[in-house]
């Protein structure tokens, strides 16, 4: 058995498993490439290398592939924040 790790280009894991040898290669797809190697979570790849990402902050963030960080979801903020005043409004 084979541990696999599937990522895009921006180092971003779109999957993780184990495999028979013989069929790893076609665990990637168009576009996809891939890495031997064990996935623990909160991890992305640089130049071939797994690397864990630095802790999340508190708050609505998403990690950001091209600057290697997480940065603030303005979006999703303030969908939480119209969707907390309809609550107390109905209330």
């Amino acid at each position: 058995m084979k541990n696999f790790i599937v990522y895009l280009s921006t180092g971003q894991i779109v999957r993780a498993g184990s495999c028979q040898a013989e069929t790893f290669e076609l665990q990637k797809g168009d576009g996809e490439y891939l890495l031997e190697g064990v996935y623990t979570g909160n991890q992305y790849i640089v130049n071939g290398q797994i690397v864990g990402m630095p802790p999340k902050p508190q708050g609505e963030y998403v990690f950001n592939y091209d600057l290697r960080t997480w940065v603030f979801n303005a979006f999703s903020a303030t969908q939480q924040a119209y969707a907390r005043r309809t609550q107390l409004l109905n209330d």
